[in-house]
């Protein structure tokens, strides 16, 4: 996931789906040399966020796999995790290895960490439960890309000499973003269900407390993907939209809120907790109120293309990721209807 720069590269056979120039620098967030520099002296801390990064790798990887389906569980699946200094891309995916930008994935960890440290009594939910939600989104979007068939259809395509649409292409990150908030909704909804399931009291209560753990849950998993792509924010996000592989954040944005309401069946208000997370963030890194102005100007000179994404993706190129994804393809296998999956006919 993440802004992509006008260029979609391939290097040895790895499609880089997370390419991308930093060019804002407000209090340091965006500046690429400051992003290493400040990690000086520090080689103990990396190393062990790094860990941690990778015990949730690990973790996500064993629940993808336990997840694939009897009509592929015979073809191999395994992916390695490799770090990088490298200051050009947040995270790139080939068939076999993960990479990700040490750098950048850092400042993620730790700008989410000193967010909710800093707004604790606004998110007051156990940190340690939520604090990697911003890597969990950028670990399981690009797995995404693998078990849905992404690659192999990209590589398909190159081996037969069609060119692949820049329409199409951001299609495919917001299949891969649908992914990555749906595996990730499984598993805060299990946390929930295993507090509910603990819980002693009357159906009445067990009831509203359901709905408070929810919107307690919730809200910092929806700050969470707000912060995934708050960082790699850039103001020309949608400037030359036809020739760029990857649809604007703030559209990005708006996909994952209609994603999350099908997946939450409007249990909650998903899209007032998005506008509070994007003015609370908007006013603790200190934007000036004439870049939001801006901003939301251009989504709404631009919405348009949100559609043309969903009416793409629905009316064709989920059926073409359907002959390679390893998972049942939502509108084809299944629908969702009241938040749960319902199966169309058998994958």
């Amino acid at each position: 996931m993440g802004v992509s720069s006008d260029k979609n590269e391939d290097t040895n056979g790895e499609i880089f789906f997370l390419n991308t120039n930093f060019e804002i620098d407000i209090n340091n967030l965006y500046d690429e040399n400051s992003w290493y520099s400040s990690l000086k002296n520090r080689d103990e801390e990396i190393e062990g966020i790094k860990s941690l990064i990778i015990e949730e790798f690990n973790i996500i990887m064993e629940n993808t796999k336990k997840s694939l389906n009897d009509y592929n569980k015979n073809e191999k699946f395994d992916l390695s995790l490799t770090f990088l200094k490298d200051m050009h891309f947040v995270a790139c995916t080939s068939n076999s290895e993960i990479k990700l930008s040490e750098g950048l994935i850092i400042h993620y960890y730790n700008f989410f960490k000193g967010f909710l440290k800093a707004h604790h009594n606004s998110y007051d939910f156990d940190d340690g439960i939520v604090e990697m939600i911003p890597i969990k989104f950028i670990l399981y979007h690009e797995i995404g890309h693998v078990v849905h068939g992404h690659i192999k259809l990209l590589e398909n395509r190159k081996s037969n000499n069609e060119a692949i649409s820049t329409l199409d292409q951001k299609s495919l990150e917001y299949d891969a973003d649908a992914f990555a908030l749906s595996r990730i909704f499984d598993e805060y909804n299990g946390v929930i269900k295993n507090s509910i399931d603990n819980c002693n009291n009357s159906e009445e209560f067990k009831k509203g407390f359901e709905l408070m753990l929810l919107v307690l849950i919730f809200e910092k998993v929806i700050l969470g993907i707000v912060i995934a792509f708050f960082i790699i924010r850039k103001p020309d996000d949608f400037n030359k939209f036809d020739t760029k592989k990857h649809p604007p954040t703030f559209y990005r944005e708006v996909l994952a809120i209609e994603s999350l309401k099908s997946l939450l069946a409007s249990k909650i208000n998903v899209q007032k907790i998005f506008a509070d997370c994007e003015l609370t963030l908007t006013k603790y890194v200190g934007y000036d109120d004439s870049i939001m102005q801006k901003f939301v100007a251009d989504i709404l000179d631009n919405i348009v293309h949100v559609d043309d994404i969903i009416k793409n993706w629905n009316e064709r190129v989920k059926y073409e990721v359907k002959k390679y994804s390893r998972f049942p393809v939502e509108g084809i296998d299944f629908v969702f209807e009241d938040g749960k999956p319902v199966l169309k006919g058998t994958f």
